[in-house]
Formats: structure tokens, C-alpha cells, sequence
């Protein structure tokens, strides 16, 4: 009988064989008619970005040359329209090459993509959809509050019979409008979601040590929003939100302790075995005797490379409700398979995409996911 180490790398041998045929039988002919659009596309922007220069050129000479020198009724509207003429070039420069580009990456992606996923068996690919709800993602409690929600590319699939859900997406909180605009960074990055094939009755989560954007719903949390609180609103306002948030607090714990079971409701800082892994995260669970369960020394040493292995800032993970939900911190541009910008001739492209997309498939042989275990 084959051992499952061995059923997995045969698994994802086949997965790298079948990419690599549809990719030259089905893919490279597509990308030959993308190539040709993707030049004539460059060469149609340069033209656009030459106009647009020379635009903002001439308004900025006919405004150094006519300030002073503006008498009659026609130097001096020309004297005042100059300025925006100006202003709308810079913009229109900027903003230009990243509507091409990413009109021509939607295209291609909608083109090949269901073709390349074919490759890895009962696979969906949606774009601009979240795939993890904002309730699957408040009831981790891996992220802290955030009211504004960016997704880019998602997936769902199958593999070894767990069912997964894949973001690649950005969370922040965003404040007031004009010049009193803030927005604070929760997460950016990929949340990936696969069923704990567990009997998970409580909620432990795993952080990288100092990420503040988490939401324990104990003091730590408290106290870490209570910090973000100066990054978004005027020092005038801290007070109250202080005192607000202080009341709500102790209103909800008031209620929660009297209805329900309080091990349950508050995470706590779990104590962990290995020093090593203490200094570069934390852990907490609301209820220490499950969460020592889940996090035993094989997982903590996986979860120490797995931040590595994927060149990420921070990783953190949360088991709740029978699910595992990975979040991995990064601000590369992930599951890109071309762009307006790099010519399509040369499949090292497809070759990153296939490298991050079986990673994140492979977290279940990893983690033993597919594990079927009691408490």
C-alpha cells in the first residue's frame, strides 16, 4: 500500500503534468493572438501617453509664458484654463496605462483561465466575488474591524474530498472623506478556508507575534482597537469612542457571562511548548484544553514554515466551527498568468502561477487536513 506522502506527490505530479499539456496544446495558441493584441494594445497606449505629454507640456509653457505677460480677455482665460488642461494630462498619464492594462488582464484571464484550471480537477476561478463571507471572516476572528472590502481573484475547489475557498483579497477601514480621509490596513493578502475535519466546538487562532489586526474579544483586542482608534478619527474624538467602546464592553460581557458559558467567549493567550515558535507567534483559544488539542508540536512546526514558504509578513490561522481559515499577509500581486506590460511568449508567467496556486492545494497534505480526528 502506498503511503499518503506518496499519494500526494503523485497527485501533484499529475496536477504539474496536465498544466503543462493544456498549457502547450490549449493556452500558448491563445496567448500567440494575446501577444499580437498585447502589442498593438502597447503601441496604441504610447501613441495616447505621446498625445497626453505633449498636452501637458504646451499647458505648462503657454502658463509660464502667459502669466505675466496675460493683457487681453483671451491670454487670460488662457492664463486660467492652463493649470487644469495641466493637471487633467498628469492624471490621465497615470491613469491611462492602468485602465489598459487592466482591461487586457480581465480579458486574458477570462479567456484562459477556466482552461487552466482544468488541470486541477473540480476547480472555479470568480472574479471581484469573495468567496468567504464577512461573517465566516468575523467569526475567526483573525481580522479586526474593516469596512470596506476590496476582492480580486477567487477560488473554490476540491481536493481529496475537502471542499476549499481561496481570496486574494484587502480588508481596511476607511474615515471621513477630503482631506479628512484616513484608511487603516487590516489585511492584504490570501484567505484561504478548508473544513478542520475536526470536532471544533470553540475558537483558537494562531498570530503572528505583534499583528494587531486581530480580533480577540478579549482585553488584547480591546486595547488594540482602542490604538487604531488614533489612526482614524481627530484626537478630540478618542475620548469618546474610549469611553463608548469601554461601556459597550462591559455591557456585552455583562450579558454574555450571565447567557452563556464564559470559557467560551473570551480568547486567552495559550502557553505553548516550544519557545521558538512563542517568540515569533501567539496563540489564543477560548477554551485552553481544545486549543492544546489542535496546536500540537507537528502543527506548530509546519505553521512556522509556512510563512516562509510563501515569502509572506505574517500568517495567521483560526480553527472555529469545524473550519481552518488561513490568512497569508502579502502585497504581491498573486495568480497572475500575464499583463499588458511583459510579453507572453515566455511561460515563466504560467509557471509562478502554477508554483502559488499548487502551494496553497498542498496545505492539505501539509497540515494532514484530510485527517479525519476527535477531540
Amino acid at each position: 500500500m502506498q503511503s499518503k506522502s506518496a499519494v500526494s506527490n503523485r497527485k501533484m505530479s499529475e496536477y504539474r503534468s496536465n498544466f503543462y499539456n493544456i498549457y502547450h496544446q490549449k493556452i500558448a495558441p491563445i496567448l500567440l493572438t494575446f501577444e499580437r493584441e498585447r502589442k498593438n494594445k502597447l503601441f496604441e497606449l504610447c501613441c495616447l501617453e505621446a498625445v497626453i505629454v505633449c498636452f501637458f507640456v504646451m499647458s505648462v509653457y503657454s502658463f509660464c509664458t502667459l502669466e505675466y505677460a496675460a493683457t487681453d480677455a483671451t491670454s487670460q482665460m488662457i492664463s486660467t484654463f492652463t493649470p487644469l488642461v495641466a493637471l487633467a494630462s498628469f492624471i490621465g498619464g497615470i491613469a491611462l496605462p492602468i485602465s489598459y492594462n487592466k482591461k487586457f488582464v480581465t480579458k486574458l484571464k477570462m479567456t484562459c483561465m477556466p482552461k487552466i484550471l482544468a488541470a486541477f480537477g473540480q476547480m472555479d476561478w470568480f472574479e471581484q466575488t469573495p468567496l468567504n463571507s464577512d461573517k465566516e471572516l468575523l467569526d475567526s476572528n483573525l481580522f479586526s474591524i474593516y469596512n470596506r472590502r476590496k476582492a480580486y481573484d477567487s477560488f473554490s475547489g476540491v481536493y481529496k474530498n475537502l471542499k476549499f475557498n481561496i481570496d486574494e483579497t484587502y480588508l481596511y477601514y476607511e474615515s471621513g472623506s477630503g482631506k479628512n480621509r484616513r484608511v487603516v490596513t487590516v489585511f492584504r493578502g490570501v484567505i484561504i478556508k478548508f473544513p478542520a475535519n475536526k470536532n471544533v466546538q470553540n475558537t483558537t487562532i494562531i498570530a503572528t507575534r505583534g499583528d494587531r489586526n486581530i480580533k480577540n474579544k478579549g482585553a488584547l483586542g480591546i486595547i488594540g482597537f482602542i490604538v487604531s482608534l488614533f489612526y482614524m478619527f481627530p484626537y478630540y474624538q478618542i475620548i469618546f469612542w474610549v469611553l463608548a467602546l469601554g461601556f459597550l464592553f462591559f455591557v456585552y460581557s455583562l450579558f454574555r457571562n450571565l447567557h452563556g458559558d464564559p470559557a467560551r467567549q473570551v480568547l486567552r493567550e495559550m502557553k505553548l511548548e516550544d519557545p521558538e515558535f512563542s517568540k515569533k507567534y501567539v496563540a489564543y483559544s477560548s477554551n485552553q484544553v481544545e486549543g492544546r488539542y489542535l496546536i500540537t508540536p507537528a502543527f506548530m512546526e509546519r505553521f512556522k514554515h509556512l510563512q516562509t514558504a510563501f515569502g509572506a509578513k505574517k500568517a495567521k490561522c483560526s480553527f472555529y466551527g469545524n473550519n481552518l481559515m488561513f490568512a497569508i499577509s502579502t502585497n504581491k500581486n498573486l495568480f497572475e498568468i500575464g499583463c499588458l506590460f511583459r510579453s507572453l511568449d515566455n511561460p515563466k508567467q504560467m509557471t509562478e502561477f502554477f508554483n502559488e496556486f499548487s502551494s496553497i492545494i498542498a496545505l492539505v497534505d501539509y497540515f494532514k487536513l484530510d485527517e479525519k480526528t476527535g477531540l
